[in-house]
């Protein structure tokens, strides 16, 4: 089981008006440490939500997805993907990622 709030929300797709989202879970071990992460793949949002701060954007998005997932306390980070695929050209696509420690919210 993947726990309650393991698929992201309808407001955080309202936020950037995001056409698809997904999430990927990862845990890694090198060095007798495990670093544990949430991929939040957020895909064709409005440009004109994304181009300005982006970066809040993420955060906001970040902040929701850890309120809402029960496990979110078992990852130590999040980190949040814009993405845009251009509809002419689907091989075209352009990715803006943000980081952050689950335990800074």
């Amino acid at each position: 089981m993947m726990g309650k709030g393991f698929m992201p929300s309808e407001e955080i797709r309202m936020l950037g008006n995001f056409q698809g989202m997904n999430v990927n879970l990862s845990k890694s071990t090198e060095n007798d440490s495990t670093t544990s992460t949430i991929f939040l793949k957020l895909e064709n949002g409005d440009p004109l939500v994304l181009g300005n701060q982006p970066e809040v954007l993420a955060r906001k998005c970040a902040e929701l997805y850890l309120r809402d997932f029960e496990k979110a306390e078992e990852y130590q980070q999040i980190t949040v993907q814009f993405i845009q695929t251009d509809p002419k050209n689907p091989e075209n696509v352009a990715m803006q990622e943000y980081m952050f420690n689950t335990n800074d919210f």
